[in-house]
């Protein structure tokens, strides 16, 4: 399981290096990077950060034993594959697991990708394409869950149905969106 540590961790690793990143590219182009903009990028960066570290990073400490330097250590196995549809979420509604913990990961698994569903259209013109979105939305989770079975953690069909359902609703979200301020723009 994931250390929330580990989450803040990456972001504060990764933030500065973003951050300088973009101020060279904003620098290079001379073009005027907007402060909303950035800081939406910017979130959007950390938060793409964030879900990565949860997800495909492998599980590691640091470790000292006695008479030996501090290491690292990093848990590399494979792990479990289940691909039968809705196999895991029918265990969830159907066994005794606890209702909040079923609603919590099967929520959870599908509003965590929104973001990913709603944020790329907002902020580039080529993500506002269906075929685009469609594309990401198989391509992405199905990564993770690829890359999961090598660092020890269960890949499950489930997840991956229940990560691209989050990230077209995300994409249907923006949508609405976009069609609601056309409207108030041509109202006024």
């Amino acid at each position: 399981m994931y250390n929330l540590g580990n989450i803040f961790a990456y972001c504060a690793l990764c933030a500065p290096v973003y951050i300088l990143l973009r101020w060279l590219y904003c620098r290079k182009k001379r073009s005027s990077c907007g402060f909303g903009g950035e800081l939406l990028r910017f979130g959007f960066v950390m938060y793409l950060v964030a879900l990565l570290s949860m997800t495909v990073v492998p599980d590691w400490s640091f470790t000292q034993y006695e008479g030996q330097k501090l290491g690292i250590e990093i848990y590399w196995r494979t792990g479990q594959i289940q691909l039968v549809p809705f196999r895991t979420v029918l265990m969830y509604l159907r066994d005794n697991v606890g209702r909040f913990k079923a609603l919590v990961n099967l929520l959870g698994n599908v509003v965590l990708f929104m973001p990913i569903g709603f944020l790329p259209p907002l902020l580039w013109q080529k993500w506002r394409l269906f075929r685009n979105m469609i594309l990401l939305s198989v391509a992405f989770p199905l990564f993770i869950e690829i890359e999961q079975h090598f660092i020890g953690r269960s890949s499950d069909i489930d997840d991956l149905l229940l990560n691209t359902l989050g990230i077209l609703l995300g994409y249907v979200l923006w949508l609405l969106a976009h069609r609601l301020c056309a409207r108030k723009r041509e109202a006024s």
